[in-house]
């Protein structure tokens, strides 16, 4: 998992990377270590607007969150050349395979 999204009842509260739990303290709740920003979309956004938004260093997820921009709707995984959808198999396979 790259990244996991925090949610506060059905509310976006932020999300965690994987970067974020390296040497993290166990006992230490997981809103703690929410320090990942993932692009944010909301569900109307059209999506070439979307990936455009991604630029070239922003990475492959985003958050889709409702029209009040705070409601989690969920999560989308670009592939590598951001033309389509990832599937979990997609994500790990190395490029050129």
């Amino acid at each position: 998992m790259r990244l996991i999204p925090l949610l506060d009842g059905g509310t976006y509260a932020g999300a965690v990377g994987r970067d974020d739990l390296e040497g993290a303290d166990d006992g230490a709740a997981i809103a703690a270590h929410a320090t990942a920003r993932p692009p944010t979309a909301t569900a109307s956004d059209r999506l070439a607007d979307v990936v455009a938004s991604l630029g070239e260093d922003a990475g492959r997820r985003v958050v889709v969150l409702g029209d009040d921009g705070r409601t989690y709707v969920g999560l989308m995984c670009f592939d590598r050349d951001r033309t389509r959808l990832c599937i979990d198999a997609e994500c790990h396979t190395p490029a050129g395979s």
